[in-house]
């Protein structure tokens, strides 16, 4: 028996398609909305969005990781497949203590991809970066299109180190980083930062509870796990990020410190000899916003193997356009 969130999630998501909506909007205390063509536009026949059947939706949709996730870092993205939709990107938030969500209609961009120029056959995959030789978990939609009277298809690369991931040791410390090198100033830290730091073990944040009551955050509803999450030295990095505020820099397993431009860098296989310009806080954006380019240079290689008719181990895609493609699974990232 279909459950109110379920019968109001199908006709929203029917409507979108209908209207070849690509993002659905649910906001509380408003009506939904949709982007047509680059539009937002109001759905006024329907009702006014109550934040509990918000909440019945995020429900009926997260398993229960994905609902621990959210609380704790009151972000999360998933991709779902859904009817004859396709694939769909949720992306839940809470903003000022309410929830709001926001679905991507991915197979409509898909299709609009394929149907582009002379037509292009596409695939696209959900890749774990940390399985291509970065020492981090980084999780990335990269989708290739090849015209379709070329006759190629391109494969996914199989993943490099899948059974034996790069730690953040490993990365910081093999070889170990130039005195000299760019991009490694330090980040200046107050007293009280430095003394929480102390009570923090490798891979622990700013919510462990050997933290004494003095040096705890205040912080009541806003959790995000990766506030003063020291790095792990035995694992990957968690992502590297390109902004946020006090306690978002990443941290050193066992220096008391946040990590520099250039060991983020180094997690995001750059070359030492890569200069960044700009600023401290540009450099930063620059380096968490990129593509690593350790995982660019292995699915760019398989695109050229394809042209050049080179074999390659390969993997099944995990991300279908709604035409009977590839796989049905759930992701979250």
């Amino acid at each position: 028996m279909s459950t109110r969130s379920d019968l109001v999630l199908n006709r929203l998501t029917e409507t979108a398609a209908e209207q070849k909506a690509t993002e659905i909007y649910f906001f509380p205390g408003q009506v939904p909305f949709l982007r047509i063509y680059g539009q937002i536009m109001p759905l006024v026949k329907e009702e006014i969005l109550a934040l509990s059947l918000i909440e019945e939706i995020t429900d009926s949709l997260l398993n229960p990781f994905e609902k621990k996730k959210l609380e704790e870092e009151r972000h999360l993205i998933i991709v779902k497949e859904v009817g004859k939709i396709g694939s769909l990107e949720a992306r839940f938030t809470y903003e000022k203590g309410q929830l709001s969500l926001s679905f991507k209609i991915l197979s409509r961009g898909l299709e609009d991809l394929e149907k582009a120029g002379k037509g292009y056959r596409l695939t696209a995959h959900l890749y774990k970066f940390e399985q291509y030789g970065v020492p981090q978990y980084r999780r990335r939609i990269v989708i290739i299109g090849i015209r379709k009277d070329l006759g190629l298809e391109f494969k996914v690369p199989a993943p490099t180190t899948a059974d034996k991931h790069i730690t953040a040791k490993q990365a910081l410390e093999e070889p170990p980083i130039s005195p000299s090198a760019f991009n490694n100033e330090l980040t200046r830290m107050s007293n009280i930062v430095i003394e929480r730091l102390k009570h923090i073990p490798p891979g622990e944040n700013a919510w462990y509870e050997g933290i004494p009551e003095h040096l705890k955050l205040n912080v009541k509803k806003a959790k995000m796990s990766q506030i003063y999450k020291r790095l792990h030295p035995d694992k990957p990095s968690y992502t590297i990020t390109g902004s946020g505020g006090g306690g978002t820099h990443g941290y050193h397993w066992s220096e008391n410190r946040a990590l520099t431009n250039r060991e983020r860098a180094r997690i995001q296989t750059f070359p030492d000899d890569f200069v960044f310009t700009g600023s401290k806080e540009k450099v930063r954006k620059q380096i968490g916003m990129a593509v690593p380019p350790k995982a660019a240079q292995v699915i760019i290689e398989a695109v050229f193997k394809t042209f050049a008719g080179i074999h390659y181990d390969w993997v099944q895609p995990k991300l279908t356009n709604g035409n009977g493609n590839g796989q049905n699974p759930l992701f979250s990232f």
